[in-house]
């Protein structure tokens, strides 16, 4: 018989129940009682996380048995994906990629995302190109918008540059500018900085983010003369937070320079603090 996740998970409850006195023994008992019992009904998506915490904490042998085949569901794979990632376990890093890969089927989108996730979590920097090919593809915008999260929070590994494309399209510029500014682009900001004066308040938004995560003193005179003349709240306080993210002798001169703004007073106390 083949140990599915569920049957792993009731498996590891149990085990987690008795606690240091579970010799081996046991263990083959408890295993086979799950074994006489039989799968049982799949859970839904909302237990799917449960169990997938739970195997998350199950021994190594537990686990390593819920991830032989078969995995009966789209679920199950998602289930197991994540239980990956926050195990924090980078030797099933390709069974992920294998993931990643693996798209050809609409049904698989739930396994996906959760193969995305747990790339990130992970930092798996092996699956750039990978993910590079998902953000590139004309598929669900929820993937590609993840592939480029993933991308961000890998650290290195791959082109930067490659993530210039990004900026261009509409449907992946606001996560493509997440992730240079995880990344600490600073190749990028001449890029970046373009798009403090987009037409959409979101886009400028968003590359102050990137750019005070980035924290380039190259940004501070653009990010400055933008928040003079922004005419959105929302926009102006973040052009302001950046200023004074990226901090120095720059930022507190712009800062102190902006008038009766409160958003750029808040700033001068940020940076000082």
């Amino acid at each position: 018989w083949q140990l599915n996740p569920w049957r792993a998970c009731a498996l590891a409850s149990a085990l987690r129940a008795l606690g240091p006195c579970c010799d081996s023994s046991t263990r083959r008992a408890v295993l086979g009682e799950l074994a006489r019992r039989g799968n049982g009904v799949l859970p839904s998506g909302e237990v799917a996380d449960v169990a997938a915490r739970t195997l998350a904490e199950a021994p190594q042998d537990v686990f390593t048995m819920a991830m032989q085949p078969p995995v009966p569901s789209p679920n199950s794979r998602a289930g197991l994906y994540d239980a990956i990632g926050y195990r924090g376990d980078a030797r099933w890093g390709a069974t992920l990629i294998e993931a990643l890969r693996n798209t050809g089927r609409p049904s698989n989108l739930t396994a996906l995302l959760a193969a995305i996730e747990a790339v990130a979590r992970l930092r798996l920097v092996e699956a750039a190109s990978a993910l590079l090919q998902l953000a590139q593809s004309e598929g669900d915008r929820a993937v590609r918008h993840a592939a480029l999260r993933a991308l961000g929070s890998l650290g290195g590994g791959f082109e930067v540059e490659s993530l210039r494309p990004f900026l261009e399209d509409p449907a992946t510029r606001g996560p493509a500018l997440e992730a240079l500014g995880s990344l600490g682009a600073a190749e990028l900001v001449p890029d970046i900085v373009r798009w403090l004066d987009a037409p959409w308040a979101g886009d400028r938004r968003d590359a102050a983010e990137s750019l005070a995560r980035i924290g380039d003193v190259r940004a501070v005179q653009s990010l400055s003369q933008r928040a003079r003349r922004e005419v959105d709240d929302g926009v102006r306080a973040a052009l302001w937070h950046a200023v004074a993210r990226i901090g120095g002798r720059a930022s507190l001169d712009a800062l102190t320079r902006s008038g009766d703004d409160a958003s750029a007073r808040w700033g001068i106390v940020e940076l000082l603090l």
